[in-house]
């Protein structure tokens, strides 16, 4: 409740209060201070009076009795003299006593005869005057006051002390008269009552006006307070309502584009036609770019709503420009762009800081690049160190594009939401508008500056600076060169300067004696002169897309102009990673194809298999994928069993398809109800909870299967479509351990997984049994079986494909029976699932007929299409029993190799 009124009503009193008092206490002082002086200088008159027609009769008589005794002094004839002189000169006056000191502070005379004798010798205002001769007075209020009258009460007096000067101006004396000041004090009270009297009234009038204008304001304030808090609930409830609508749109559209996205990127890992692979690489192209713009739109809402956090944790620089080059790889080959990478021998490429931050602004700048550089231009993006002390590090990375180019006045305006550089109504590129708006956030969030350089029609550079840390935990990543390569020499040919210059670094990092040749008729004039010259090259590195003559032409008629047994090794490099040119290389005895930008570590496999030596490291790439599962699923996560939680069909199938495909037993629940009783009637290492769900949600599940006994610290992850702002933080407020947004990101799912899953009972589900007699031959020599992808997918462990296969086994041989009790009892949902189920194990060992036919039974029992489910169980029965069959003496040997 707004208190103008109150604390004004209150503070205005108390200092009108404090006001008056003031007034009356400075007017009470200034006067009382007054009548003192006029007093002070009577009683001086009065002195003067006293001395010359006291002190010349009795001077000699105070000096010579000075040392008596108040008995004596008294006694003497004197001292009624001086007393009748003294009453005959103050008669009338308003004097009540007299006292006169010898300078030793004897009191000589006093009118008080009681006093006569006493001492003032220690008395501050008798030594001022008697010593410096000094006229001292005070005034003081005597309720009783033996005065030359007689008693007299309630007086105020003053009493001064008044020196008696010789003719010579020395000191003789001291008088102390005491003068009634009464009736001047009370002229002086009823003087400050009638001010008081006047001031209350003046300041009653003010306080009369300033409380109207104070109360007027304060309905005004109030109206406007009113008025505010209307506005600002009303902004809150649209703030809600935006939030509330973002998040649905988030979930609705992030759920068809999880399977979208996952089912393209499964389609792809399949076998198919280069037509068909052209359409669906298409799809997970569209697909990936309307996630980007949604991603945009959630980035913003985030940064608006101060929600984004920024992490500081382990970031491989080369990781991030792998990433970037594989995403951006359709459009660079889309538009025959040179797009290039390189980081500087100085920058460090293991750092601490946010590498999915870094990797998006890096994706940003660089997909601008490509979408403004016109057909044939090129795009460069390096790293270069700006600065380093110890293991503190200042990188500087910067996007070189051959674009459009933009104006001083486009560039002032770049860096503001849903601002584009080309804003015409006839626009060429596509976009939100956010993405630079986003970066700048994100860069300044992790303590960097973002900018441009730019000329309009000459291109762009875009930069940004970030201060990280080195990374000193990180593995060492060691290169063993094969002491064969020292020496050797190599032919770089390109027709692009930069592409030449990145190559030379690498090249001689790894010990090389380096030539370069601009274009493919110089590179095939070196050659060939080297070898006349006796210093023959060992390899040569051409470039595919050169002007007048290609790299794979070149390279034919060097292989023409050499001997047969000093041909040079020959590696093509292109932009454009086409299956025309490949083809073309591997036909004309070409090594090796890369494509660009090409990274130090593709190219050292490159070389190794060129030169054909293996006593250098495995190839990096294949060691990757072997490590995927090892880097990013520890081991104690092998195996466990998972419940997954999604009441959307597709996704179910896609997340069963990966973690089947690493490994993980997975039962799925529909809902959270569900997901709740299969809780509480069975054990699970983890949960994988969507969010909005029918019957009940994933928060509600959540805080239920809390309650169960023993499942207070069950890892439950939330994997939903839902990524605005504070999303996580009711997941974990609602009791679940993390959050991970769909689409789901294979990498970070393992990640989490193995962060907080691990195999309660190791003993029935050890992922990597002692392998015996039984191999990956034995299993491709079953018809029924197709071994290849599924080892791809299990990352080459055979101990793990021959888990999924014993699981596949039990699960086939009841699978029939299971299915006919749940026909039987109009259980069709029951029924989808089991062959939902039975089809993920089936993929996973590579049983193609039978996943074929369960899908067609999940398919018939989805649709409820009673005339085909018949015909789709007598199919399933079919590929079963042929399956198990061929099936049964192998794992009979396995059984017999576990006992």
């Amino acid at each position: 409740m707004f208190k103008l009124l109150r604390y004004f009503s209150l503070t205005s009193a108390v200092a009108f209060a404090l006001t008056a008092v003031a007034l009356a206490t400075i007017y009470w002082f200034d006067q009382t201070d007054k009548e003192i002086h006029r007093v002070e200088v009577q009683n001086e008159r009065l002195a003067r009076s006293m001395s010359n027609v006291v002190w010349p009769r009795f001077g000699g008589y105070v000096r010579g009795v000075a040392d008596l005794a108040g008995e004596e002094l008294l006694a003497r004839p004197e001292t009624d003299q001086i007393h009748q002189a003294i009453a005959r000169l103050v008669q009338d006056l308003p004097v009540l006593k007299v006292k006169l000191y010898a300078l030793n502070g004897k009191t000589v005379y006093s009118t008080q005869y009681s006093q006569i004798g006493d001492s003032k010798g220690d008395n501050q205002g008798f030594l001022a005057t008697s010593l410096n001769g000094e006229i001292k007075g005070k005034m003081t209020f005597r309720p009783e006051f033996l005065s030359f009258n007689g008693t007299v009460t309630d007086r105020y007096v003053v009493e001064t002390y008044v020196p008696i000067f010789l003719d010579d101006g020395k000191i003789d004396g001291v008088f102390e008269i005491y003068t009634d000041v009464t009736d001047g004090i009370r002229n002086i009270r009823w003087a400050l009552a009638e001010m008081l009297v006047v001031a209350l009234a003046v300041l009653g009038v003010l306080w009369s006006v300033l409380f109207m204008i104070v109360r007027k304001a304060d309905r005004i304030i109030r109206t406007q307070h009113a008025d505010l808090i209307k506005a600002t609930a009303i902004a809150e409830a649209a703030s809600k309502t935006k939030s509330e609508f973002l998040a649905n749109m988030s979930h609705e559209i992030r759920t068809p584009m999880n399977g979208v996205v996952g089912m393209a990127q499964l389609c792809l890992n399949t076998d198919l036609t280069a037509k068909q692979r052209n359409y669906v690489e298409k799809i997970s192209y569209s697909a990936n770019a309307l996630l980007g713009i949604i991603n945009d739109i959630l980035d913003f809402s985030k940064i608006e709503a101060g929600k984004l956090e920024i992490e500081k944790t382990h970031c491989n620089l080369d990781h991030i420009l792998d990433n970037l080059s594989a995403v951006l790889a359709h459009k660079v080959g889309e538009k025959e762009i040179e797009f290039l990478v390189a980081r500087a021998a100085d920058v460090p490429s293991d750092v601490l800081g946010d590498p999915l931050r870094i990797g998006q602004v890096l994706l940003n700048l660089a997909g601008n690049a490509v979408k403004f550089t016109a057909q044939g231009g090129d795009v460069v993006v390096r790293i270069a160190c700006i600065e380093r002390d110890g293991d503190a590090v200042e990188l500087k990375f910067s996007v070189r594009d051959t674009g459009i180019g933009m104006s001083d006045e486009v560039q002032g305006r770049l860096f503001q939401s849903f601002t584009q550089a080309d804003g015409s109504t006839t626009r060429q590129f596509g976009g939100t508008g956010l993405g630079l708006a986003i970066s700048k956030s994100l860069v300044e969030m992790m303590g960097g500056r973002i900018g441009v350089e730019s000329r309009e029609g000459e291109g762009s550079t875009f930069f940004f600076t970030l201060p990280l840390t080195v990374d000193a935990n990180a593995p060492a990543r060691v290169q063993t060169m094969p002491q064969a390569w020292k020496g050797k020499r190599v032919l770089l040919v390109d027709d692009h300067e930069i592409a030449l210059d990145i190559l030379e670094d690498m090249t001689s990092g790894f010990g090389f004696e380096v030539s370069r040749a601009k274009h493919a008729m110089e590179g095939v004039n070196k050659a060939v002169e080297a070898l006349h010259a006796g210093r023959p090259f060992d390899l040569v590195l051409m470039d595919w897309n050169m002007p007048g003559l290609n790299g794979i032409r070149a390279w034919s008629m060097i292989r023409e102009g050499l001997p047969e047994n000093r041909l040079p090794a020959v590696i093509l490099v292109t932009a454009y990673g086409r299956e025309d040119v490949i083809h073309e290389a591997h036909k004309e005895g070409i090594d090796g194809v890369l494509v660009k930008p090409v990274n130090p570590s593709v190219l050292f496999d490159a070389l190794i298999e060129a030169f054909g030596d293996t006593s250098g490291r495995t190839s990096s790439r294949s060691a990757a994928h072997a490590q995927t599962l090892d880097e990013a699923l520890p081991g104690a996560a092998r195996g466990a069993r998972l419940l997954l939680v999604e009441d959307h069909a597709i996704n179910q199938e896609l997340a069963v398809e990966l973690l089947q495909n690493a490994g993980f037993r997975v039962s799925v629940a529909n809902d959270g109800r569900e997901a709740v009783d299969m809780v509480g009637s069975a054990d699970f290492d983890g949960v994988l909870m969507d969010i909005q769900m029918p019957v009940m949600d994933g928060y509600e599940a959540t805080r239920e299967i809390r309650k169960l006994p023993g499942r207070q610290s069950l890892p439950i992850i939330a994997m939903t479509a839902n990524a605005m702002a504070g999303e996580r933080e009711k997941c974990l407020d609602a009791g679940m351990n993390e959050h991970i947004a769909k689409p789901i990101d294979i990498r970070e799912l393992y990640a989490v997984l193995g962060k907080w899953v691990s195999v309660g009972d190791t003993s029935g589900s050890t992922v990597r049994p002692p392998e015996g007699e039984v191999g990956v031959a034995d299993v491709a020599a079953l018809s029924t079986l197709s071994v290849a992808e599924p080892m791809r997918r299990l990352a080459d462990d055979f101990g793990l494909y021959r888990m999924m296969l014993g699981a596949f086994h039990q699960s086939a041989q009841t699978f029939m029976d299971e299915l006919a009790v749940l026909h039987d009892a109009a259980d069709f949902e029951g029924a989808e699932r089991l062959a939902h189920t039975l089809k993920g194990l089936a993929g996973t060992v590579g049983a193609d007929a039978v996943q074929r036919t369960a899908l067609k039974v999940e398919q018939a029992y989805m649709g409820r299409d009673e005339a085909a489910i018949p015909s789709a169980r007598a199919e399933m029965q079919a590929d079963l029993d042929a399956t198990l069959s061929e099936l049964a003496p192998l794992m009979a040997r396995i059984a017999a190799e576990d006992a």
